[in-house]
């Protein structure tokens, strides 16, 4: 599953959307992205907000989350 996310100053994600994946398995990697924290962008040293495609892998053995 791949999502465009924006990552916030603070390291939180929002207004995530999809690029590609099954429609079954939209909601389980929304709130697996929405619940996760990530490094933010730096810009001359300081955090920006930016988006990001955001790589979800399932597993049978659980979730996860990867910048690409």
């Amino acid at each position: 599953m791949v999502l465009c996310v924006t990552i916030g100053k603070d390291g939180s994600a929002s207004n995530v959307s999809v690029i590609s994946g099954p429609k079954e398995l939209v909601t389980s990697a929304v709130e697996a992205v929405q619940q996760g924290r990530f490094r933010p962008f730096l810009a001359n040293g300081e955090p920006v907000e930016a988006a990001a495609r955001v790589l979800v892998n399932f597993r049978l053995t659980g979730i996860q989350v990867s910048l690409t």
